[in-house]
């Protein structure tokens, strides 16, 4: 598995966040039919797309994607 690090995380964006800000940090790696798995800076987390942010969708394009 990688690392933030070496997805292109680098220590001096850390010092510019706040602490909630730093907890909400993660880069997508998977995706599936509204479901992701995604790399934080403590590991990997499950992600499920909520209703609200599903009805605001209007093309694919505006999903999460594999690297954001």
């Amino acid at each position: 598995m990688y690392t933030l690090e070496q997805l292109g995380w680098h220590t001096f964006f850390e010092d510019t966040l706040t602490e909630q800000e730093r907890s909400r940090l993660a880069r997508i790696t998977v995706t599936g039919q509204n479901t992701y798995q995604a790399l934080t800076l403590e590991g990997k987390i499950n992600l499920k797309l909520t209703g609200s942010f599903s009805r605001t969708i209007t093309t694919k394009f505006e999903l999460p994607a594999v690297g954001d």
